[in-house]
């Protein structure tokens, strides 16, 4: 909250009347008393539709893989679990995560549209219905598995917003 009020203040123009500081500063202390909240953003109608398609394309993680922005991999070794066991976990922790640990993760909705011994697959949508993918590829090692995990923006417009899939094609 606070690198958010420091970001606000220092972006801010500077004040050119005694009035405009007061307002600034009394906007800012309000900001910083604003509870963050649980969100549930059930996706609306386009995000439902056009979600899994922009799934599928991802535009944003070209970019995102080009750029080294938005996206995030990492290699995870479970030495005496299958990738059975490793893929019902993972989906078990996705599935009892409270709306409060879904929205301080930035993903207040989620659907795993894959989950079996070779890959998970989740589809997670933010409060401002921006789609971003989980995809965890499992493989067998020895007598346990390795996880390499990859989430990523599908792209830099909306899934509510009509035509993003093409939107997002044309901005990569």
């Amino acid at each position: 909250m606070w690198p958010l009020l420091l970001a606000a203040l220092t972006l801010s123009p500077p004040p050119t009347s005694r009035r405009h500081a007061v307002a600034a500063a009394a906007a800012a202390a309000a900001a910083a008393e604003v509870p963050v909240l649980a969100a549930h953003a059930e996706p609306s109608f386009f995000s439902t539709l056009q979600g899994p398609i922009q799934d599928v394309i991802a535009p944003g993680h070209w970019v995102g893989q080009l750029a080294g922005i938005n996206s995030k991999t990492d290699r995870w070794e479970f030495a005496d679990s299958s990738p059975e066991e490793v893929s019902g976990a993972l989906v078990s922790v996705l599935e009892g995560l409270t709306p409060d640990r879904r929205a301080k993760l930035l993903m207040p909705e989620l659907r795993i549209a894959r989950a079996d011994a070779s890959a998970v697959h989740v589809l997670t949508w933010t409060k401002a219905e921006w789609l971003d993918s989980l995809d965890v590829r499992l493989e067998p090692r020895g007598s346990g598995c390795v996880a390499r995990a990859s989430f990523y923006a599908t792209g830099l417009v909306p899934t509510s917003v009509p035509l993003a899939p093409l939107i997002n094609i044309a901005m990569a």
